[in-house]
């Protein structure tokens, strides 16, 4: 009689670590481990023996998009050498080995790469490199955005009939229903008025007073503004009539 060795076919796929179903994709900082399935020939006894597993990152695979592999020429060694167990009531017999766990930290595609090597006579050695044992590894963004109001006042004084204009502007900003209930939150340092023209508060633009809102502290608010001329022959102005009802709503997806 003659005594012939049976062929052994490996096949292998990607599964996240401490589950049973195979996966193409993972998020990035998943731990992954290969599955390895070894299968022999009736009449020739369980496949018994061992699994090398490799795997390549992005950098260390080859092949054109969709086809990549992890080539025999690179690759890094996963753990140890895994001895197989057979697997219960396979017909034909079958035996099985799963990895060490990968940790995907880089975003791209990898691919394991397994080499079934028997410790018996029975059956020859096989492998596994296909596509089908590449996963790739994503992730996803989220964002929230919180908007803030920085209030900025600009008042514009000139005299009626052209006389000279000199004196103090106080500006205030207030917040509340009413301007008379209303309740002062930032006040502008005072304005020296030297002559007639546009003069603005510095809210907004100077990081030592600006005064925010944002969505804790929206309501209404008011400017408070008064001119105290140098020359009491030039009048005085004291108003409150600008306002600004404030809603803020941010986007926290």
């Amino acid at each position: 009689f003659v005594v012939v060795q049976s062929s052994t076919t490996t096949e292998t796929h990607p599964r996240l670590s401490g589950t049973t179903a195979t996966v193409t994709e993972v998020n990035f900082g998943d731990f992954v481990v290969d599955y390895a399935l070894i299968q022999g020939a009736t009449g020739f006894g369980t496949p018994t023996g061992s699994v090398r597993f490799f795997v390549c990152n992005p950098t260390q695979t080859s092949g054109t998009a969709g086809n990549e592999v992890c080539p025999s020429t690179t690759g890094t060694a996963v753990g140890t050498t895994v001895t197989v167990s057979a697997v219960s009531n396979s017909d034909p017999p079958q035996s099985e080995a799963t990895s060490a766990a990968v940790t995907a930290n880089q975003l791209g595609v990898w691919c394991f790469r397994a080499t079934y090597t028997p410790d018996t006579a029975n059956y020859t050695g096989s492998a596994d490199a296909r596509h089908t044992e590449c996963f790739k590894v994503t992730d996803t963004t989220d964002y929230t955005s919180a908007q803030k109001w920085l209030p900025n006042d600009s008042v514009t004084i000139a005299s009626a009939h052209g006389a000279p204009v000199s004196g103090s502007l106080l500006i205030k900003l207030k917040k509340g229903s009413t301007c008379g209930a209303a309740t002062t939150v930032y006040t502008e340092t005072t304005i020296t008025v030297s002559a007639a023209g546009t003069y603005n508060t510095t809210n907004g633009s100077d990081n030592a007073t600006k005064y925010e809102v944002n969505a804790s502290n929206a309501d209404t608010y008011w400017w408070d503004v008064q001119f105290i001329p140098t020359n009491s022959n030039v009048t005085a102005f004291h108003t409150c009539k600008e306002t600004s009802s404030v809603s803020i709503d941010n986007d926290a997806s």
